[in-house]
């Protein structure tokens, strides 16, 4: 035709409707020489993707496994692939990843937030000990412990040592972990000589 009327408060041609949540139908009146005819449009709505993702904790230095659901295809920031589920790269502090879920050409939004738990700092003794002596290794800075050469508990004893020897110990907070080394310095026994004379009485 050549002018146009609508229902629902729309005018011009073509005509915007205002955001819709809900399929919607609106009448358009036409005009040509005082003669109108009408159609109907139905605008569909499609319903947008829920997306859900998960925010997983890691340690310090670690990379986290991602997983979004809910959607078609994901496209995501941080230079991540675009796959339901992506693995980021090592992080050392709290990041947040945003996901886009498109499903028929309708997009939903979720983010993953990556919680980064600090390492312990372990710190442990290094002793000296003579010949044929045992050490014994405190460490601190974590909330468990576990040793190289068979020590266990904490503090550890070693066995007899006859040479300089060396443990490493694996501190674990909330499932991260740090370590240490200690190192024993075995120092040699001096060896002792002495006379035995011969004399007269008196």
């Amino acid at each position: 035709a050549t002018t146009y009327t609508w229902t629902g408060g729309l005018s011009g041609n073509p005509a915007t409707t205002p955001a819709l949540s809900a399929n919607t139908t609106y009448t358009v009146t036409g005009t040509t020489n005082g003669c109108t005819g009408t159609a109907i449009a139905t605008v569909t709505v499609k319903p947008n993707p829920t997306v859900t993702v998960n925010s997983p904790s890691i340690c310090n230095g670690q990379t986290a496994t991602i997983t979004a659901s809910g959607a078609t295809s994901y496209s995501w920031t941080g230079g991540l692939s675009a796959l339901a589920t992506v693995t980021t790269p090592a992080l050392s502090a709290n990041t947040s990843y945003t996901v886009t879920g498109t499903t028929n050409g309708c997009t939903g939004t979720a983010i993953a937030s990556v919680t980064v738990k600090p390492n312990p700092t372990v710190t442990v003794n290094s002793p000296s000990i003579c010949n044929g002596q045992t050490a014994t290794l405190t460490a601190n800075g974590a909330t468990s412990y576990t040793w190289t050469g068979g020590l266990s508990g904490n503090p550890v004893t070693t066995p007899t040592l006859s040479a300089n020897a060396s443990y490493t110990v694996t501190g674990t907070t909330n499932g991260c972990t740090g370590t240490a080394v200690a190192t024993v310095t075995v120092k040699p026994n001096p060896i002792v000589t002495v006379n035995s004379p011969s004399i007269c009485d008196n």
